[in-house]
């Protein structure tokens, strides 16, 4: 939208106006984000190492989050007559609209410290009652947590027996680095690929959730999308280790976590 037209409106005329003039300056049939349910002629770069075919230019989701939507709409389906209390972390507003628009749930959003989560607390110390939520999504946030362990522990204490919680985080190697000797922001960003991270997950994270108690399935696009879905959605390099869905539920094994 021209940039003297963008001024002169109120943002009640602004918003709308603005969201059809980048459907129709993207419009194209190449790309479809499953997200904002558009058709656009490409994705946009995106990221440090400018990652091809990632950002949408309608909503900004990057192809995690279009992986997420699907899978998200694939479990929610599964749930068609359940409760959902659903607690979101670090929430994405897409995301947000998505839950939201659930039948038959009741949202919370949260986070450390951003003031656009409705609560703020720690994911080691989560403040409701065991069984509390029904799906719970966490999406790149462990990688930040330095007791990673005492926040897996917390989301299965606090999911119910029947619930799901999502986690993303992304994996780069074979075995997890981390050292919490690390603490000057450089210094993390060279050794664990950004400041505010305090680790490098690795294949084992597999691993860290079972021995919290979780069982879970793994999502990539080739899993159940065909080569057709995966190049129209821009799902592409998802497919690579770094870039798994975890969708995780309490072990049918008894154990004595409490």
């Amino acid at each position: 939208m021209p940039k003297l037209i963008a001024k002169v409106l109120p943002k009640a005329l602004k918003d709308p106006i603005e969201l059809f003039y980048n459907r129709l300056k993207w419009f194209g049939i190449k790309r479809y984000c499953p997200a904002c349910k558009s058709w656009v002629k490409q994705f946009l770069p995106f990221g440090k190492k400018q990652r091809n075919d990632a950002l949408c230019p309608i909503c900004s989701l990057v192809e995690r989050h279009r992986l997420a939507w699907l899978v998200l709409e694939d479990e929610f389906r599964k749930r068609v007559d359940s409760q959902n209390r659903i607690l979101h972390f670090a929430p994405e507003p897409k995301l947000t609209k998505f839950f939201k628009s659930v039948n038959n749930s009741e949202y919370l959003s949260a986070d450390l410290t951003k003031k656009s989560a409705m609560v703020n607390f720690d994911i080691t110390q989560i403040p409701h009652g065991e069984s509390s939520f029904d799906v719970i999504y966490c999406s790149h946030v462990l990688e930040h947590v330095p007791d990673d362990a005492k926040a897996l522990s917390e989301l299965r204490r606090v999911v119910s027996d029947n619930g799901i919680v999502i986690i993303i985080v992304p994996i780069h190697r074979e075995i997890t680095y981390e050292d919490f000797s690390i603490v000057d922001d450089d210094a993390r960003a060279e050794a664990f690929g950004q400041y505010d991270h305090v680790r490098v997950y690795g294949d084992d994270f597999r691993d860290r959730l079972k021995t919290a108690g979780f069982d879970f399935k793994e999502y990539k696009p080739s899993d159940y999308l065909s080569d057709k879905q995966i190049i129209r959605y821009g799902l592409g390099c998802l497919n690579k280790r770094n870039q798994l869905i975890f969708a995780c539920t309490k072990s049918s094994e008894k154990d004595n976590r409490g």
